[in-house]
């Protein structure tokens, strides 16, 4: 059974949709999730296609969990179209490489770069990141941390990077060698800090945490 308690918090035409779903489907998580799939799917790809009409840059992270498509080839389509709706991706290097075909980082950058985006960062874990624009790229090791926990850590990277666009306030594509390693060492000093505590979003650094973290680190 399902408990819907959370409805409380949501909008009463919401959730009057969800229990529409509910009594007509078999009462389960799966069948309500099918039935809300493709619309919610379509509401996406046409509000990035409205922000990216506005001028805004739209980021993509794919966060892969093939348990939730029905195929790999329906999750390829869709991302594919996100894909080119957006200016910035960051993925990590198996997700690259499931939505290209190529296992080396900077071949799967190519292919995605000429669907669209502006600038495409590619993670690898303890190994770092990768970021590639048309214009240059660069490759930044990870910083050595003993990590208590690495929930949300791609999640903690992306909001590293996303700050960093927001405080250079240009266009990403334009962006310098120098600048692309500026910027991934930053987005991987907010995941290596994310590791170090329990919890996602309890877990994530402040500004303060990661300007003495990298301060520390002037040789890493």
């Amino acid at each position: 059974m399902v408990s819907f308690r959370w409805m409380k918090t949501i909008s009463l035409d919401l959730r009057e949709r969800i229990l529409e779903a509910y009594d007509e489907g078999d009462g389960t998580r799966e069948e309500v999730g099918r039935r809300f799939r493709v619309p919610a799917r379509r509401s996406v790809l046409r509000l990035a296609a409205i922000a990216r009409k506005k001028g805004c840059l739209v980021s993509f992270d794919p966060n892969l969990r093939l348990a939730l498509w029905r195929s790999r080839r329906e999750a390829r389509e869709v991302m594919g179209k996100m894909i080119g709706l957006s200016a910035l991706l960051r993925m990590n290097r198996e997700e690259a490489q499931f939505l290209t075909g190529q296992a080396e980082p900077g071949r799967a950058a190519r292919v995605l770069l000429r669907q669209g985006p502006r600038l495409v960062v590619i993670t690898d874990g303890e190994h770092g990141s990768s970021a590639y624009s048309a214009k240059s790229s660069a490759t930044v090791l990870g910083f050595a941390v003993t990590a208590v926990d690495t929930t949300g850590c791609g999640d903690a990277f992306l909001a590293g990077l996303l700050y960093e666009v927001l405080r250079l306030k240009d266009d990403p594509g334009r962006w310098s060698r120098e600048t692309l390693v500026a910027v991934c060492r930053y987005a991987n000093a907010v995941g290596a800090l994310n590791s170090l505590k329990h919890g996602a979003s309890a877990a994530m650094p402040t500004g303060d945490e990661v300007k003495q973290f990298l301060a520390s680190r002037e040789d890493g």
